[in-house]
């Protein structure tokens, strides 16, 4: 039987060194479907219920692994659902291959069923992109494929139409400029080091500052011994961007943990007192928290040029892997005396997980999330990868779970989607079979994609830990805004609103779990319990932990406040469950 286009495809792919496809079958893609079966012995399909969760799992699998991760759909619809997981990767520059079914070649454009060109549709989400003309055309658009997804670590798409799939192989096919087998699936590396120029004017800054602070992220992940090794050098506090959570154990005594809208308070104390800051391998988006420009003198150093300065006036820019470019950059700076900087940030640190440990070991019922979130980080194995969700999940995961060495972590960084933390947990899984793979998720990142709890094998069970809220009328104030976790003024002020203001707003259920014991503040959106009327409330809270009313109703007098206080203590407490889940069940 001679190769079909789709056989040339698959053993390309295994050729580029993929044993693992997410993907979920369709008429679209038949003969993809049969070329897999006929390597099922080296290449692996997992069959998700929903696309979205395959383009998840691959963008999982690419943060797990470093490897090229692998995503199948078919046409019209099905490729369009893996769109949001795809931006995922892109955001968080991630090595994902999107492979896509097409109408038959000679049926496009002409208002077929599923008639979408979805090589049109991922101009934006990819870097490399193409629609692949006839069996000739396969070898030579799957090794650019690859190939530009994992040197520019981005997504790259190829679309097939479906009845090319199933072409056989005829060489006179083929034109006469298309050699045979011209292309290598040779993977190139560069360790891509800094002029020697550029180290010595880094390190001539990072000698002469005072008040040096290291902001790390992503792609700072295994470089942690030399940028600890550099912060006792330097006196330097090491702040963590969220992907950037396992670069650097939460036990270190260098580091003050988080940034920004999930961070910490010595956190944001270093970044406005800082006069030098060293980002390494990081683009945090959120500049408000950043030093103000003028007020520091700033190194950088990353492996894309594209990002030098992004998000902060840089002096010096160090293009280059960071582990390497660090450790080139370590034997020129000099072990400073003054270490004045560095010990108010410990000492804030040790008032911080105080609070969180309190937070955490708080034995009031209804039981709080912090609660959970504390002891299910005393009990991960050395070695667990531990997933989230985006939401308010995230902040107990960034604050509460402390991050050891050797652990994985990962979220939906950039885009900060919903959905995502069961698929990368099932990946992270089918990645590393022997490890502990847990996913500390929100009810509503949970039931989005609840179908994917299908997926398994009995010998890789991974963990779920769900927090669910049993009013879902319950939403957020965007308390993550808060980086000063012990502040009150948002929770007295919000109470004090609420009761001078009914026309305007909820009654406001103050369980223990908000504010003063957290900023994790909720709300009611439902009956007034005077006016008997629907309502939504509405309040803004800046990055100083400061309530600000923005809309200025009547003020009702002392004695009608007074009631409606009375009124709002007495409702009742929203109440958190929890539920552990290891799938697959196992037989008794």
């Amino acid at each position: 039987m001679k190769q079909t286009a789709a056989d040339i495809l698959v053993e390309r792919l295994i050729d580029w060194g993929v044993d693992t496809i997410f993907g979920l079958p369709g008429d679209g893609i038949n003969g993809i479907m049969e070329a897999l079966r006929k390597k099922q012995d080296v290449i692996r399909f997992i069959q998700v219920r929903h696309e979205e969760s395959a383009a998840f799992m691959a963008c999982g699998y690419s943060k797990f692994t470093g490897r090229l991760g692998v995503c199948l759909a078919t046409s019209g619809p099905g490729g369009i659902h893996l769109l949001n997981g795809l931006y995922d990767a892109k955001l968080d520059s991630q090595s994902v291959l999107a492979i896509t079914g097409l109408q038959f070649h000679d049926l496009i454009n002409t208002h077929t069923q599923q008639d979408v060109e979805l090589d049109k549709l991922f101009q934006d989400v990819a870097i490399y992109n193409s629609r692949i003309m006839g069996p000739a055309h396969v070898e030579g658009v799957v090794d650019l494929a690859c190939r530009t997804a994992l040197a520019y670590k981005g997504v790259s798409h190829i679309t097939f139409p479906v009845d090319m799939q199933s072409m056989e192989i005829i060489e006179k096919r083929r034109s006469e400029r298309n050699v045979p087998h011209h292309g290598s699936t040779v993977r190139a590396a560069s360790d891509r080091l800094p002029s020697e120029q550029d180290l010595y004017e880094a390190a001539d800054i990072l000698n002469s500052g005072k008040k040096v602070a290291l902001l790390i992220g992503r792609g700072a992940l295994q470089s942690g011994d030399v940028i600890e090794e550099i912060a006792e050098k330097l006196g330097a506090p090491i702040v963590k961007a969220l992907l950037g959570k396992a670069a650097v154990p939460d036990t270190s005594p260098y580091t003050t943990g988080g940034l920004g809208l999930l961070g910490t308070k010595p956190s944001q104390e270093a970044m406005e007192n800082c006069d030098t800051l060293f980002l390494i391998g990081t683009s945090f988006p959120y500049l408000e928290f950043y030093p103000k420009p003028g007020q520091a003198k700033a190194i950088q150093i990353d492996m894309d040029p594209m990002r030098i300065g992004l998000r902060y006036p840089v002096d010096v820019g160090l293009i280059g892997d960071a582990q390497k470019t660090l450790r080139a950059l370590s034997p020129l700076l000099r072990n400073k005396e003054d270490k004045s900087f560095l010990k108010k940030a410990q000492e804030g640190m040790e008032d911080w997980w105080s609070l969180i440990e309190e937070r955490g070991t708080r034995m009031d019922v209804p039981m709080k999330p912090q609660v959970v979130a504390w002891e299910l980080g005393k009990r991960l194995s050395p070695d667990a990868i531990v997933t989230s969700d985006s939401g308010t999940i995230t902040t107990w995961w960034a604050r509460q779970i402390k991050a050891k060495k050797g652990q994985m972590f990962t979220c939906s960084g950039t885009l900060a989607t919903m959905a995502c933390g069961l698929a990368y947990a099932v990946s992270a899984q089918i990645a590393h079979p022997n490890r502990q793979c847990v996913t500390f998720i929100g009810d509503g990142g949970l039931s989005m994609l609840p179908s994917e709890l299908a997926i398994g094998n009995r010998d890789d069970p991974t963990r779920i830990l769900a927090a669910s809220d049993p009013h879902p009328w319950l939403v957020g104030l965007d308390a993550r805004r808060l980086p000063h976790l012990h502040d009150r003024s948002l929770h007295e002020a919000e109470r004090d609103h609420v009761a001078a203001h009914p026309a305007h707003h909820d009654a406001i259920t103050h369980a223990e779990r908000s504010a003063p014991q957290n900023h994790d503040i909720t709300r009611e959106r439902g009956h007034d319990p005077l006016q008997g009327k629907s309502k939504s409330g509405c309040y803004h809270a800046n990055r100083r932990g400061q309530a600000r009313r923005i809309i200025e109703p009547y003020r009702a007098d002392a004695k009608e406040q007074e009631q409606r206080k009375s009124q709002v203590d007495s409702l009742p407490r929203p109440e958190f469950k929890f539920h552990i889940v290891t799938f697959p069940q196992r037989e008794a």
